[in-house]
C-alpha cells in the first residue's frame, strides 16, 4: 500500500513537473519598418535562448495601434508556435527618459530661484516701512532746522528709489523665471502624456522540442502612419539636364518610436482583401434605386477592415490624468487620394531613420536622378502674362513616381511649388519651373480695329488682339504661344476665324499654337481676329472675366 502511495505521488510529481509553463519577459526591438500610404507594418526581433519545454513568451515594445489580425510570429524548427495574444499592461510604468529627469530638475532649481527672490522683495518691503515709519522729523520743542530737513530728504529720497529700484529688478527677474517654468511645466506635461502610457505586451505561448537559441521575428500592422511623396527639382540652366531629388514626407503616431531602423516605403495597400471579387446576375427593370450587388461585389474584409472586431487600438486615447474623460483625436491629419501603379514599389532606404511617434512631419531621402530634358517657354497671355519655363523630362518612366508637391530650384534659387503629376504624362513629363520676367509678352485688344454691327436680325462682332513677344535673354529662346478662338454651342451662333498668323484652331477646343524661335532682344508679333454672329435678341458674353478677392469698405 505504501509502494502503490509512493509510486501514485511520484507519477503526479513528474506529470505536474511536465506541465509547467514557463513565462519569459523579454524586450523587442524595432528593427524594420515598412511604411504605407496609409498604415505600416512594423517588424521586431529578439534572439531568445530557451530550453526543453513550454513557454508564456512576453514581448514588450509593442505599439499600441497594432492591427491584432495581422500579427505573425516566427522562430526556428525546435519553437512551435500555439497561441498569440495581446493585451495591455496598465500597472507596469515606463521608466523616465533622461529628458523628463532633466526639466524636473530645471523646475526645481527654478522654484529654489523664485522663493529667494520672492524673500528678497519681501525684505526690501520691510525695509521700506521701516523708512516710512520714521519719518517723523519735528523736534519735541523746537522745529527742524532747514540743513537737517535736506538732509533727511535727500536720504529718504535715495533709499526709498534704491528699495524701488531694486524691488523692480528681482520682480522683472522673477517674471522670467516664471514665464520659463511654465514653458517647462507645458513640454514635461507633453512628454509626460505620453510617458505614462500602459504598457503594451505581446503573449506568446510556445513547446520548445531541444534546447536552443532562436529568433523570434513579430510583424504586425499599425495604423495612425504613412508618406507621402515630395520632390526637389533643381535646374541650372536651359543647357543642364534635370536633377530630381525624390523625398518622402513621412509620420508616425502608432504609439511607438522608431530608433535608428530600416525603412521601407511602399505603394501596396495593405487593406486590400485577398477575396477574389464575385460576378453576380446583371439585372435591368424600371427600378431606379441603385442596388449595390446589382452587378457583383468584392468581399473587402480585411485586416484592416474589419468592422465586427472591435480594436483595442480604436479606444487608445492618447491623454494624461488631468485630460481623462476628454475625447481625443490620434489623428488629425487629412488624407487625400491619388493614383499610383496597380503593381506595388517598395524604395528601401539604404541609411538608418529614427522617427518619433509624435505626429509631425519627418523628411526622408528616397533617390537622386539626374534626367535628361528640353527646354522651352510656353506663355497664355489670355490667362496669365508671364512666360513658363517648362522641362520635358524623358526617362522618368523608370524611376516609380508617385503624384507630389514639388519645390522648384531654378539658376540656385528657389522658385517655387508645382506639382508632379503622372497621370497625363506621356514619352516624357512636363515640369514647370517657373516665371522668366525676362520674356516679356502682352495681349492687347485693338479697340480702334474692333467693331459691332447689326445684317438683319442678327448682331455681328468683331474682335482683334494683338500679341506680342520679346525675347530678353542673353541667349535664344523655344516659347510656344497658346492663345484660341471662341467655339460655337448653338447652331445660331456662327463664329468666323479671320486672322490666326497662319495657326489652324483645333476643330473641337478653338485652340491655337504658335511654336517661335527667339534671337536675344528679337520681337515678334501675332495678330488674331474672329468675327461672332447671333440673333440680336439674344445675348452672348464673349468677353470673359474673372473674380478675385478685394476689401469691403
Amino acid at each position: 500500500m505504501k509502494k502503490t502511495l509512493l509510486l501514485t505521488i511520484a507519477i503526479f510529481s513528474f506529470l505536474f513537473a511536465n506541465s509547467q509553463i514557463t513565462s519569459k519577459t523579454i524586450n523587442t526591438k524595432v528593427k524594420q519598418v515598412t511604411v504605407y500610404m496609409n498604415g505600416a507594418q512594423i517588424t521586431h526581433t529578439a534572439d531568445v535562448a530557451l530550453t526543453k519545454g513550454s513557454y508564456n513568451l512576453i514581448f514588450n515594445g509593442i505599439a499600441p495601434t497594432i492591427n491584432q489580425k495581422s500579427v505573425q510570429v516566427t522562430a526556428n524548427n525546435d519553437v512551435k508556435i500555439t497561441s498569440v495574444t495581446y493585451f495591455v499592461d496598465y500597472m507596469e510604468s515606463k521608466s523616465e527618459s533622461a529628458r523628463i529627469n532633466s526639466l524636473k530638475d530645471s523646475l526645481k532649481l527654478l522654484t529654489k530661484n523664485m522663493k529667494s527672490i520672492n524673500n528678497q522683495i519681501a525684505a526690501f518691503g520691510n525695509e521700506k516701512d521701516l523708512v516710512l515709519k520714521n519719518w517723523d522729523l519735528k523736534g519735541t520743542t523746537t522745529g527742524v532746522q532747514v540743513l537737517e530737513l535736506q538732509k533727511a530728504t535727500d536720504f529718504y529720497r535715495t533709499k526709498i528709489n534704491e528699495i524701488n529700484n531694486q524691488t523692480q529688478k528681482l520682480s522683472e527677474l522673477n517674471d522670467s523665471y516664471s514665464d520659463l517654468y511654465n514653458r517647462i511645466q507645458k513640454q514635461l506635461y507633453e512628454l509626460n502624456s505620453k510617458q505614462n502610457q500602459p504598457i503594451y505586451k505581446l503573449s506568446v505561448t510556445a513547446d520548445v522540442a531541444n534546447n536552443t537559441t532562436t529568433p523570434i521575428v513579430i510583424k504586425y500592422l499599425v495604423s495612425n502612419t504613412g508618406w507621402a511623396a515630395y520632390y526637389d527639382i533643381r535646374a541650372i540652366d536651359v543647357n543642364s539636364p534635370i536633377q530630381l531629388d525624390y523625398k518622402a514626407r513621412v509620420f508616425n503616431n502608432c504609439g511607438l518610436d522608431w530608433e535608428n531602423v530600416k525603412l521601407t516605403l511602399s505603394t501596396a495597400d495593405p487593406s486590400q482583401s485577398a477575396q477574389r471579387p464575385t460576378l453576380t446576375p446583371w439585372g435591368l427593370n424600371y427600378n431606379s434605386d441603385y442596388t449595390e450587388y446589382n452587378e457583383g461585389y468584392l468581399n473587402d474584409k480585411s485586416v484592416m477592415r474589419d468592422e465586427d472586431e472591435s480594436n483595442m487600438a480604436d479606444s487608445i486615447v492618447f491623454s494624461s490624468e488631468r485630460e481623462k474623460g476628454k475625447k481625443q483625436k490620434q489623428w488629425t491629419n487629412k488624407f487625400t487620394t491619388i493614383e499610383v501603379s496597380e503593381l506595388s514599389v517598395d524604395f528601401e532606404i539604404k541609411t538608418p531613420y529614427s522617427v518619433p511617434s509624435d505626429n509631425k512631419v519627418y523628411f526622408v531621402d528616397v533617390q537622386t536622378q539626374e534626367l535628361p530634358a528640353k527646354y522651352k517657354y510656353i506663355a497664355i497671355p489670355k490667362i496669365d502674362k508671364d512666360a513658363f519655363l517648362v522641362a520635358s523630362v524623358t526617362g522618368w518612366e523608370n524611376l516609380n513616381l508617385i503624384e507630389g508637391q514639388a519645390n522648384i530650384f531654378y539658376g540656385g534659387t528657389y522658385i517655387g511649388q508645382s506639382y508632379i503629376d503622372t497621370r497625363f504624362a506621356t514619352d516624357s513629363l512636363e515640369i514647370s519651373l517657373g516665371r522668366d520676367k525676362k520674356v516679356a509678352v502682352t495681349r492687347v485688344k485693338k479697340q480702334d480695329l474692333s467693331s459691332k454691327s447689326f445684317i438683319g436680325t442678327n448682331k455681328k462682332e468683331m474682335f482683334i488682339y494683338e500679341i506680342n513677344v520679346r525675347n530678353n535673354n542673353s541667349s535664344p529662346i523655344d516659347i510656344e504661344i497658346q492663345d484660341q478662338i471662341p467655339i460655337a454651342q448653338q447652331s445660331d451662333i456662327k463664329i468666323e476665324a479671320i486672322e490666326t498668323s497662319k495657326a489652324t484652331p483645333d476643330p473641337l477646343s478653338g485652340k491655337l499654337v504658335y511654336s517661335l524661335k527667339l534671337a536675344p532682344s528679337e520681337s515678334k508679333v501675332i495678330t488674331i481676329s474672329f468675327s461672332v454672329q447671333y440673333p440680336k435678341s439674344k445675348k452672348v458674353n464673349v468677353s470673359r472675366s474673372k473674380k478675385v478677392s478685394c476689401p469691403k469698405f
